[in-house]
């Protein structure tokens, strides 16, 4: 079995109503989607589908951890990550039903397994955010690299003490 198949779902003989599902997600997942935001990393997905005759709808619940390096002192860190996301697919029956809406996404009604790989990895991929740090400081596990951070805290500090900011800080206050 490949890897991606472990996110598939046999809708067929499915019944109408609520099912669950989970699924791990690892590295071998990421190594296997080609130009993956993430390469490594580690995660638990929930996954509920809820078959109706005309459509599915399945919400996405993720939480787990990236490997990547902060953005803040440049370690490789093991960032937590999770969120939620919800995807409608529905039955096309005939061609003239393709309106090109961007909020559903159009499966065969003949359609066997739904193959979810794609929208676990977009769910995860949105989570992601712009800044890789988090609150390191208050975790002993963290190896962050001191010798950045200070840096950092020096350059804040003289940046606070710089007088043409402080101008601007009076005369913004002024105002």
């Amino acid at each position: 079995m490949s890897i991606l198949n472990a996110c598939k779902i046999q809708i067929s003989g499915l019944s109408f109503g609520v099912h669950q599902f989970e699924f791990e997600i690892n590295n071998d997942f990421f190594s296997s989607i080609q130009d993956s935001l993430i390469h490594k990393g580690h995660f638990h997905v929930n996954a509920v589908l809820d078959k109706k005759p005309r459509m599915l709808v399945l919400d996405l619940s993720i939480h787990g951890s990236m490997n990547t390096s902060c953005d803040r002192c440049l370690e490789a860190i093991s960032l937590p990550l999770e969120g939620n996301q919800q995807y409608t697919f529905k039955y096309k029956t005939d061609i003239e039903e393709q309106d090109l809406d961007s909020e559903l996404i159009f499966i065969s009604g003949t359609e066997q397994i739904l193959d979810i790989s794609p929208w676990v990895h977009e769910t995860i991929c949105l989570v992601v955010p712009m800044i890789k740090a988090y609150d390191c400081e208050n975790d002993p596990a963290a190896n962050c690299n001191e010798e950045i951070l200070n840096l950092i805290n020096t350059q804040e500090k003289e940046s606070n003490n710089n007088p043409i900011w402080d101008t601007l800080r009076k005369e913004l206050k002024n105002k």
